[in-house]
């Protein structure tokens, strides 16, 4: 059985990268890159890159061909390594996950944690590590985070209100939902 794996590809103006990772978005009705991991030469990947922010669309070749851009205007920023085989990766993070718009994460039993410390950033109200499992289901619960497409990392939006979710969890803490905190007692 001769079973044929497709690599992803970007493609813009005669440049060309292989496509390691990609988190994607709609703007306006178009699809833009969040993230994306490019491997290729040091003159592709900063070629791509650097069209991507100037709003031009670039040809992704996956399961389907699609076209995909980046909103000049929301920013971004390029990550790049020369690697021991020659190759140049570059990691293009649009501004919305700079901006902790958006969650990422390698692993899905990372993402309550992370979402826990990104909380931290956002609300007033102290949060216990502890608490990290509760306030990712409740935010999954009340439509704060949304997943996005992505070819591995597991990635999400977040959209907090703060207010309704300070309020969620001083009621949890009345009504004993939220785990215990353990204090030590002396001896």
């Amino acid at each position: 059985m001769n079973e044929t794996t497709l690599i992803p590809t970007i493609s813009m103006k005669g440049y060309r990268c292989v496509v390691e990772d990609y988190v994607f978005g709609d703007h306006r009705a178009r699809t833009h890159a969040h993230l994306l991991s490019l491997v290729g030469t040091r003159e592709a990947v900063r070629a791509i890159w650097a069209r991507l922010m100037k709003s031009e669309d670039a040809a992704l070749h996956a399961e389907k061909l699609m076209s995909v851009g980046m909103e000049a205007h929301m920013g971004g920023k390029l990550y790049s390594q020369r690697l021991p085989s020659g190759a140049y990766h570059g990691l293009l993070i649009g501004n919305a996950c700079l901006s902790q718009r958006v969650l990422l994460s390698p692993q899905a039993e990372e993402l309550p944690g992370r979402f826990h410390k990104q909380l931290l950033d956002t609300l007033r109200l102290p949060l216990h590590p502890l608490w990290a499992a509760w306030l990712w289901d409740y935010a999954n619960e009340q439509g704060y985070v949304s997943k996005l497409p992505s070819l591995k990392i597991h990635a999400y939006t977040v959209d907090v209100n703060a207010p309704v979710l300070e309020q969620a969890v001083r009621t949890a803490l009345v009504n004993r939902e939220l785990p215990e905190i353990g204090v030590p007692r002396a001896p």
